[in-house]
């Protein structure tokens, strides 16, 4: 494994690059890139899985990458200064904003992961996939819909539809509404609340597993652009094949309205090879095990589609 930069609108973000152990032999080999989900960047949880090494024994390319403002990433500058008249640059106080929930910048992010595996030698530029895990399985659909180098993506445990038209198919976040975000987009915009994300207390959901409580942080924050955001609504631009893995004792989302309903979309929509599936007996964080099942179910598909 190498740690390498990949660079997103000027902001550095880290990766690990898992290579084949024939990866220099001449040919081109695919390549898959890892999209992780909220508050589980891959320091913690994708090199976990087990998944970006049991792919690249198995002759894939795989970067595993923290968003800007994750893990190892550099977060996002936020300038608060008046420019004078004219000027397009001037120094003055920054804020260095991070862990921001903002699926419209990680698709950027993701974007440009994808082009700097497309500089990788070795990697078949026309056959590169994606992999994402909870927040990060939506992500994977949504490039899916919107890159045409996307050849094939596996989502797991992931949420589809963060546009909250129906509440009570999520338990995640029940104080984060649409409501909301487009009461604070609006305040935002006419400088009635300070540049940048929205932030939201952790303690008004008692559900949350410790993992995503961490001792010290009690909020996080959200674009309220994300109100916009829904995978499941662009089923019938999905262009590459898509396999979708859910755990039966999810307890973030409803499995029926986020995976169940977005393959049946994509199925309806009849442009792509589709499965759905759920890993029985498992909660949302059990996918993030080497022995869940999810890894042997992934390799399959992209062995098959990619």
């Amino acid at each position: 494994m190498e740690e390498v930069t990949i660079w997103s609108d000027g902001v550095r973000m880290k990766g690990d690059l898992y290579r084949p152990p024939t990866h220099d032999d001449g040919s081109l080999r695919p390549a898959i890139v890892c999209c992780h989900g909220w508050a589980h960047p891959l320091k913690h949880s994708l090199a976990a899985t087990g998944f970006p090494q049991a792919m690249a024994a198995a002759g894939y390319f795989v970067l595993a990458f923290d968003y800007r403002g994750w893990g190892a990433s550099d977060g996002i500058p936020i300038v608060h200064a008046d420019l004078a008249a004219g000027a397009i640059m001037s120094p003055g106080p920054a804020e260095i904003v991070r862990e921001v929930l903002d699926p419209l910048d990680w698709a950027l992010d993701i974007g440009h992961a994808i082009d700097f595996m497309e500089g990788e030698s070795g990697v078949d530029r026309n056959r590169i996939g994606l992999a994402g895990w909870s927040l990060g399985g939506g992500m994977v659909v949504y490039m899916a819909a919107n890159d045409p180098r996307v050849k094939c993506v596996v989502g797991h445990a992931g949420a589809y539809d963060y546009r909250g038209e129906n509440p009570e198919s999520n338990h995640f976040f029940p104080m984060w509404s649409p409501e909301i975000m487009h009461q604070a987009a609006i305040q935002r915009a006419r400088g009635e609340r300070a540049a940048g994300p929205v932030q939201l207390d952790l303690r008004d959901w008692p559900a949350a597993a410790p993992s995503y409580r961490p001792e010290g942080q009690q909020a996080y924050r959200v674009n309220p652009d994300v109100r916009f955001f829904g995978p499941i609504g662009q089923a019938e631009r999905v262009h590459a094949p898509v396999l979708i893995i859910d755990v039966q004792k999810e307890w973030i989302w409803d499995i029926h309205e986020h995976g169940e309903r977005t393959a049946a979309a994509i199925r309806d929509a009849g442009n792509v090879p589709v499965e759905y599936t759920v890993l029985p007996g498992l909660e949302h964080l059990d996918v993030y095990k080497p022995d869940s099942g999810a890894n042997e179910l992934a390799q399959r598909w992209f062995d098959k589609h990619l």
